[in-house]
């Protein structure tokens, strides 16, 4: 219902920003609207007749996207005329689009500029700690780990969860803290035979030595669950329901909450649980096992059966679907090619300033010898120049008749006019 709501206050978010009297191919008019990044490819943004008819001018018989629809973002279609989201949008890549809207003949009829808002918890974050690989296995509809039971009082491991895709039961693992809830109704005769008016009592302690360490779970019993249950959207009211040929006297709701889940391996946990039912109670111990399994390739989600985005040969998270471009890709569907950037990240950063600062020094030191060169250069020439000019000047003042025939004669003479 809120996205029906908020897609409605959307398209009321058309605005005028300007206009023009005139309303030709030379000055069309110019339109506003605002959608945000997270919308589906789909989604209109707007109804282009609508907006020549706001406008009150013709409106042509046939237009198209002439320009400005940077990476292929956007679509017209042409019996409607609506203007939608046609590929992902991402608003830290391109938050601003100026379509050119043109007539059969190519001539500007309408601008459309349109605002990508920003959206706080989009595009989903991969988080690598969690990922699954895909399995190999086109069975969707189960989820993406199982739980197995190993205790001295079983004959074999027993699955509890993730071997009957029928099961009534549920996993929300949309996000990208590595976060895993899930919820299992039990329905039995054996847990029929408790007495209503009793609350049995159910817990269990866990340790983990694997390296490296893993997050403890937390398991909760609601045993009323018809009356008491978490509100949580992963819980379905009808699991509450029973037939009317087989109506049980009481119904449970198992939780299990793990903070940090680890996707790469099997997490084995060393269990010890504690209950009484009234007519029963016990201590037992043994191991508890997740095992990660993943989805299907292409499909993600606590029950595998939401479809992946990822394209040009992106990995697809199975939490939430977020997409780890190959090299060359980004976008939120790996579908936009990389531009070039100013800016280095990480190791390459750090070493493309530390190459900076050494180059500046470098240079700095080279320009500082060249001036000094060129100081003591200068110096040593103007003591040359200022020798001579003092020996030119006492050999001006020297008698002609004064110098011997075997005294040395300077090889310039300076005649004195006479």
């Amino acid at each position: 219902m809120a996205k029906h709501v908020f897609a409605a206050v959307c398209l009321c978010l058309v605005q005028l920003s300007s206009a023009s009297a005139k309303g030709n191919s030379d000055d069309p008019r110019t339109y506003e609207v605002f959608v945000r990044e997270s919308v589906a490819p789909g989604y209109i943004i707007s109804n282009i007749p609508q907006l020549f008819k706001r406008s009150q001018l013709p409106a042509p018989e046939t237009f198209n996207i002439f320009s400005g629809n940077k990476d292929d973002r956007f679509s017209l279609k042409n019996n409607t005329g609506d203007l939608c989201v046609k590929r992902y949008l991402n608003y830290n890549i391109d938050s601003k689009y100026k379509l050119t809207l043109a007539d059969k003949n190519n001539q500007a009829v309408l601008v459309v500029l349109v605002t990508v808002e920003d959206d706080a918890a989009y595009p989903p974050v991969f988080n690598p700690d969690c990922y699954m690989p895909p399995r190999n296995t086109s069975i969707t509809h189960v989820w993406p780990f199982t739980v197995s039971v190993k205790s001295i009082f079983l004959t074999k491991p027993t699955m509890i969860v993730g071997d009957n895709n029928d099961r009534e039961a549920a996993v929300v693992i949309d996000n990208d803290q590595c976060d895993v809830k899930a919820y299992v109704p039990v329905k039995d005769d054996k847990v029929d035979s408790i007495d209503r008016d009793y609350t049995p009592s159910f817990s269990v302690s866990c340790t983990n030595t694997q390296n490296p360490p893993r997050n403890n779970f937390v398991i909760k019993t609601y045993w009323n669950a018809s009356y008491h249950r978490p509100d949580d959207r992963g819980i379905q009211p009808e699991w509450f329901v029973d037939s009317p040929d087989h109506p049980h006297k009481r119904h449970v709701l198992v939780t299990l909450d793990m903070k940090n889940f680890y996707g790469l391996d099997p997490s084995v946990y060393l269990c010890r649980l504690s209950f009484d039912l009234g007519f029963f109670g016990a201590t037992v111990g043994g191991n508890i096992t997740i095992n990660p399994i993943g989805c299907p390739d292409g499909l993600y989600g606590g029950h595998c059966n939401e479809t992946c985005v990822c394209q040009n040969g992106g990995s697809c998270h199975t939490f939430n679907g977020a997409c780890k471009c190959t090299d060359g890709w980004t976008g939120r569907a790996c579908d936009i090619v990389s531009r070039p950037s100013h800016f280095l990240h990480g190791k390459q950063g750090v070493y493309f300033i530390v190459g900076v600062v050494f180059g500046a020094i470098t240079l700095v030191a080279v320009v500082a010898i060249v001036v000094v060169y060129v100081i003591k250069r200068r110096v040593r020439t103007n003591k040359y120049v200022n020798d001579s000019l003092a020996d030119s000047e006492s050999f001006r003042d020297t008698p002609y008749d004064e110098y011997a025939d075997d005294a040395h004669v300077p090889d310039v003479m300076i005649n004195k006019g006479g």
